[in-house]
């Protein structure tokens, strides 16, 4: 409960609507309120340097070399994102399949596990044709949490 105490001191320092919740707190943070609170940019960059730290360790790279192919591949990232987003409005299962499975080896490559299985999911749906599949929620579910990474 202090840590939470402390969050909302540190926002309110940095002029945001103080958050109800721990949900609203994602919110801000995912929505835009890190450009402009120092403590928000600052989750984020944690977030970030996840990724960096995974890419030394799992590709071997010098730490000047992670720090300039990160903002490439989070680039890449968002744009595979959009493309999924762009194929869920499309209702093709197996386009939407197609893009997941895209999607699916970025995230793999960053080490974002959680979100790939997630993608994994939407590809195996989409390629199988089927057209129950809860789409819009799987790809909600990624989009929010790669709002952790990308602006």
């Amino acid at each position: 409960m202090y840590a939470w105490y402390i969050i909302r001191k540190r926002l309110k320092r940095c002029n945001v609507r103080r958050p109800k919740a721990i949900g609203s707190l994602r919110e801000m943070v995912q929505a835009g309120s890190r450009d402009n609170c120092p403590f928000a940019r600052k989750v984020m960059n944690q977030y970030r340097e996840e990724i960096k730290q995974y890419l030394l360790k799992q590709f071997s790279l010098q730490p000047e070399q992670a720090d300039d192919l990160l903002p490439e591949l989070l680039a890449a990232l968002s744009g595979h994102i959009d493309n999924l987003e762009t194929a869920l409005h499309g209702n093709d299962p197996a386009l939407l399949g197609k893009a997941a499975h895209t999607i699916k080896g970025a995230l793999l490559n960053l080490g974002l596990q959680e979100c790939a299985d997630i993608a994994c999911t939407v590809e195996k749906s989409g390629k199988a044709g089927q057209k129950d599949a809860d789409y819009q929620e799987l790809v909600h579910s990624i989009r929010e949490k790669l709002n952790r990474y990308i602006k």
